[in-house]
């Protein structure tokens, strides 16, 4: 819900256009100084990268985009799965077909993969090959461990996302859980702006549109650090509210006003579509992408449910604990649909451990007698809280862990009915602090991989939060670990003795720093509590095998005219009023824009003007354009940029 917006560098251009107005062009710049190639040729036209995700035993979703150079109505990709990098022995080949209303994006879900095992895929288009990528299916009987990232709060605005940098330099990760927050909707200078991060969003508005949100996620895309950590390892994700927007529920959110963004379940659903068209997620409904609740069974060591407490079933927030509405069994974060689903696999799991993916937290937190400290998560909604760990311990049903982002900061802590008050016969419900008698489960929260955290949104040097992380712990006696001003990634190992996480922190500011480690706790088996763990339990393990090429180096021979860059979008197309198109220069070149109509005459010609390489974002007002079709250009010594446009 706080989150940090980056610096964007922009430039205007004051061109001329032949009878219209109102041009612009912006370069979202990242740091030159810590070369940040976000447009890289040599992986034309697959520019986004591959990624997989939600792996079970004997399946894995696979994805890429591609990027037209052209209006195309269809494009066909090949597929291609191996056992091994060099693709020796491929196990599997196929071809698909995308489109626009795709947003050119390719995905699928590989069945016939045997437990256990590491796979490579790579796609083909024409004479074009992707990046190559790693992904892993989970076992289906018995595992010694399964050990993975967790992350969440991830705007690119606030910083580099090194968690993720440091995630792909491991060795030892099975998959990778995001938590949510994993796109932020803000546009240019809003809440957050950081002046010290040479990076910028596109769109430069708030997301609401269909087309806002795709190229947000493109453009997030592009980042190496993300596109890298995709490329290594299966992802396993849910959303929470950025991917739509600020404090979203069922029926509304925060940060929308019907009366100037449109009806909310058209933006709801709009952010949906482009969350599943970009990410791995095997979607349990295929014609509803806003159900995204589902369950990953990895054999008799661990299941993960994925809840959604974000926008499947979720009332209103209230304001105050006065509200009327604050305590009435009735009101819902999950839906009814959702908690008996929720229930159900809780108690039909033969699984040691069921490990929970948990957007918001669900621990009790106060700052005084029943002053809860947010009620945004769980804390505002208190009887279905209660619903959830009374049926957990009526049902004695051990070793249930929350694993829960959202909150930018890290936090252990036990699960407890009232962990205010002692436990007793006289009071069932209580928690005894120490001995933890009472406890029935337990949640471990991941920080921000960028997003602002306790003394960024104060303007406090990191380590001005001591002070209130003791007044927390000493109000929360069930909470045993809190830590406010750092960013980075947890890693979490389960085996059969406990399930353990470890903190890892770092800058945010600068790139390829390394995260160092905060400290570790866990939960051992069937104690339903948590406990410090000895720091560095678990080593950078090398489970993987051979990593395959971050960047595939290739020559290629094009026709004609060289091409100085590539657009990687343009929203929306067929266009009425306006077109914005956002692409990228490899090199620094000086050039003009161009708008040519079909018969080749000039319609704008803007100045000459200097483009670093990067990605830009070109804004063109097209109202007093007549319906037809035109082309794009820019132009300069070297070679040319080109796409179509249409009018309607």
């Amino acid at each position: 819900m706080k989150f940090n917006l980056l610096l964007l560098l922009f430039l205007v251009i004051n061109g001329f256009l032949w009878g219209q107005t109102d041009s612009e062009i912006r370069q979202i710049r990242y740091s030159a100084a810590n070369d940040e190639l976000v447009y890289i040729s040599e992986m034309a036209p697959f520019y986004h990268g591959v990624a997989s995700g939600d792996p079970t035993h004997n399946s894995v979703i696979l994805w890429t985009r591609i990027t037209p150079t052209h209006k195309a109505a269809q494009l066909n990709v090949i597929f291609e799965v191996a056992t091994d990098i060099s693709f020796s022995n491929i196990i599997s080949r196929g071809s698909l077909n995308t489109n626009a209303e795709k947003d050119f994006t390719v995905k699928f879900d590989q069945q016939g993969l045997q437990p256990n095992s590491f796979y490579y895929y790579r796609f083909i288009h024409n004479t074009d090959t992707s990046i190559v990528g790693r992904t892993k299916t989970m076992p289906i009987d018995d595992a010694e461990n399964i050990r993975f990232g967790v992350v969440s709060c991830s705007n690119f605005q606030a910083g580099h996302f090194n968690a993720y940098r440091f995630a792909s330099q491991r060795t030892d990760l099975d998959f990778i859980l995001h938590l949510g927050d994993y796109i932020y909707e803000y546009g240019e200078g809003g809440y957050g702006y950081n002046e010290d991060t040479q990076r910028g969003h596109e769109p430069d508005h708030e997301m609401v549109t269909l087309e806002d949100y795709r190229l947000r996620h493109s453009f997030y895309h592009l980042d190496p650090d993300l596109r890298r950590a995709h490329q290594l390892f299966p992802w396993i994700t849910t959303w929470d509210d950025h991917e739509s927007t600020n404090d979203s529920y069922k029926d509304g959110a925060q940060n929308h006003t019907d009366s100037t963004e449109g009806d909310w379940e058209i933006r709801k659903n709009a952010a949906a579509k482009a969350y599943s068209e970009w990410m791995p997620i095997r979607n349990p409904d295929p014609i509803n992408p806003v159900k995204i609740w589902r369950a990953f069974d990895y054999g008799n060591l661990m299941d993960l449910i994925m809840i959604d407490t974000r926008i499947w079933g979720r009332d209103k927030q209230v304001r105050s604990t006065n509200d009327e509405n604050y305590g009435d069994p009735e009101r819902t974060i999950l839906g009814k649909d959702q908690l008996s689903w929720f229930k159900d696999r809780l108690s039909r799991s033969n699984s040691q451990w069921k490990i929970i993916g948990n957007q918001v937290q669900i621990m009790l937190v106060q700052t005084g007698p029943n002053q809860p400290f947010n009620l945004d998560p769980w804390d505002g909604y208190p009887a279905e809280r209660d619903t959830v760990l009374r049926f957990i311990r009526d049902n004695e049903i051990d070793n249930v862990v929350f694993l829960t982002g959202d909150i930018h900061t890290t936090w252990a802590a036990d699960l407890a009915l009232d962990p205010f008050n002692t436990k007793s016969s006289l009071n069932p419900d209580g928690y005894t602090a120490l001995t933890q008698d009472g406890a029935i489960a337990t949640e471990f929260v991941t920080p921000s991989v960028t997003s602002d955290n306790l003394n960024e949104i104060l303007g406090a040097p990191a380590g001005s939060s001591t002070g209130l992380e003791a007044a927390l712990m000493q109000t929360n006696p069930q909470i045993k670990y809190i830590e406010l001003d750092d960013h980075g990634l947890m890693i979490f190992d389960v085996n059969k003795d406990r399930a353990q996480a470890q903190w890892y922190v770092g800058e945010i500011l600068e790139r390829d720093t390394t995260p160092e480690l905060l400290t570790a706790y866990k939960t051992d088996s069937e104690s339903n509590r948590i406990s410090p763990a000895l720091l560095e339990l678990f080593e950078d393990d090398e489970k993987t095998p051979e990593n395959p090429e971050e960047i595939k180096k290739k020559y290629r021979t094009d026709i004609g005219t060289k091409e100085i860059g590539v657009v990687f979008n343009a929203f929306p197309n067929p266009c009425n009023d306006f077109v914005r198109i956002q692409f990228g220069i490899e090199k620094a070149i000086k050039g003009e824009i161009y708008l040519i109509d079909a018969q080749g005459k000039t319609i704008i010609k803007e100045a000459l003007k200097s483009f670093n390489s990067g990605v830009y974002e070109y804004t063109l007002n097209t109202s007093q354009l007549k319906s037809g079709i035109y082309f794009f250009q820019l132009k300069s010594r070297i070679g040319n940029l080109s796409y179509q446009i249409v009018k309607s």
